[in-house]
């Protein structure tokens, strides 16, 4: 799965599940039934993934294993997010980080600061965006998670774009995808590089923003990652319109559409009105 293998990794999981109920291991069997969901959630089938989760979960809750609970509360939050309930995705982040702090979970704590910053971001608040961010920074620094820093660095640079600072949400993108290399964290690279697309784009580099954008699509499609293939497109769409190619940008936001529509997601409608033509004169999206 770290590689982005998905249906193989799905493959080995579906045997474990089996394995642990014949087993009768109640245990073993959550965990098999989270890591599948992640999988599939990694493949777009988000429903699939919501029922696995919730089976997950209750399973977490009958064997009193308060990590795996936290962690399946945390991930289930992801999806509702994906799907545009923010509310509820904070509800389970909540309670996900009260039960880590309970149990002194650091790096579980830690995604959950960074869940939690990202519907600070999406919902405006940038302040408190930045606290949450930097705060799992500083764990993750402390603890030796390179993988969370990598993660915290990436979501610290679309904080950074939102206040208009391109230059440090580049440079945050920038150490962010080159400790994703590293560990060869597939995913990883393909967010970092549409975080990265997105901020020479800002900055007034459509072109390089077309070299980010398609080296983030061709890896999300070669590991199945619908989700971060739609992302790639969409920003492919406004590069190529940016860079006064209108017909290869209308081509992409068509791919973004069909994917998010496919996902049902809340991107669909907003990829669906610039289509339809809210787009003006000057080539910027208007407000």
């Amino acid at each position: 799965m770290q590689q982005g293998c998905y249906p193989a990794a799905a493959g080995k999981f579906r045997q474990a599940l089996t394995l642990f109920r014949e087993t009768r291991d109640r245990n073993g069997e959550a965990r098999a039934l989270h890591s599948l969901a992640m999988t599939d959630f990694r493949q777009g089938s988000y429903q699939q993934a919501v029922e696995e989760y919730r089976q997950a979960l209750t399973l977490f809750r009958e064997t009193g294993s308060q990590r795996g609970e936290a962690r399946a509360l945390g991930n289930l939050g992801v999806l509702l997010g994906r799907l545009g309930r923010r509310q509820e995705a904070m509800d389970h982040y909540q309670l996900s980080l009260a039960l880590q702090r309970e149990i002194g979970d650091q790096s579980g704590e830690i995604i959950t600061l960074l869940r939690l910053g990202n519907i600070d971001l999406q919902s405006g608040r940038h302040p408190e965006a930045t606290d949450r961010v930097q705060r799992a920074l500083t764990l993750s620094r402390e603890g030796g998670e390179v993988e969370s820093e990598a993660e915290a660095l990436t979501l610290l640079g679309e904080v950074e774009l939102a206040q208009g600072q391109y230059q440090r949400a580049d440079e945050y993108q920038r150490q962010a995808l080159a400790m994703f290399r590293e560990t060869r964290d597939v995913a990883g690279e393909v967010h970092a590089l549409t975080g990265l697309g997105a901020a020479v784009l800002a900055a007034g580099q459509p072109g390089d923003a077309v070299t980010h954008y398609s080296a983030a699509a061709d890896l999300a499609a070669q590991i199945g990652d619908k989700s971060m293939s739609a992302r790639a497109h969409d920003g492919l769409g406004h590069a190529h319109h940016a860079d006064g190619n209108p017909g290869q940008g209308r081509y992409h936001w068509h791919v973004a559409l069909t994917l998010y529509t496919d996902l049902g997601v809340p991107e669909a409608e907003q990829v669906r009105a610039l289509l339809g033509g809210v787009l003006g004169a000057s080539g910027r999206v208007r407000a």
